[in-house]
């Protein structure tokens, strides 16, 4: 299996974990094996939790030394694409709950971690929060190098 597949498989993942499970009964736990990959973080999916108030989802996995970020997407762009993405898409700024939210679990991630490898993946909106926030933590750290080679993030959606 490519590592690109693997991205996308745990890009749609996180859809099946956490509040609002695409299907039930699968463990968002810490220390919860899938095949070699043992998930080592997750966001707060209590219902009534800001996070959850925000739609915004995320698990870290920790595979063969690296450790993967997934960000879930839109659960229903009918309901949620103008409360969620169209804010997003059309505010210059990203100042919105989504944006800040996977900083903060990218930061917690980052900050609990051995690993100096952190990739970062999502669909929908959760792959353009994968994006947005590694061009962020590029051109913070590396502001007068450029991106090449500097990070990775998978993105898989429509």
């Amino acid at each position: 299996m490519t590592k690109d597949l693997f991205l996308a498989i745990l890009s749609l993942n996180s859809y099946n974990r956490g509040y609002n499970a695409g299907i039930e009964g699968l463990s968002d736990e810490i220390g919860t094996q899938i095949g070699t990959t043992t998930i080592s973080g997750r966001w707060n999916s209590n219902e009534n939790s800001p996070e959850v108030a925000a739609r915004f989802y995320a698990l870290a996995y920790e595979w063969v030394g690296e450790t993967i970020i997934s960000y879930r997407g839109t659960d229903n762009q009918l309901v949620e694409g103008p409360l969620v993405d169209y804010p997003i898409a059309f505010n210059d700024d990203f100042d919105e709950p989504q944006v800040h939210l996977a900083s903060q679990f990218f930061n917690t991630v980052a900050g609990s971690i051995g690993t100096t490898t952190i990739t970062t993946t999502g669909h929908s909106l959760g792959g353009a929060s994968a994006s947005v926030l590694l061009l962020y933590i590029c051109l913070r750290l590396f502001p007068d190098q450029g991106l090449r080679g500097k990070g990775d993030a998978g993105t898989f959606g429509r």
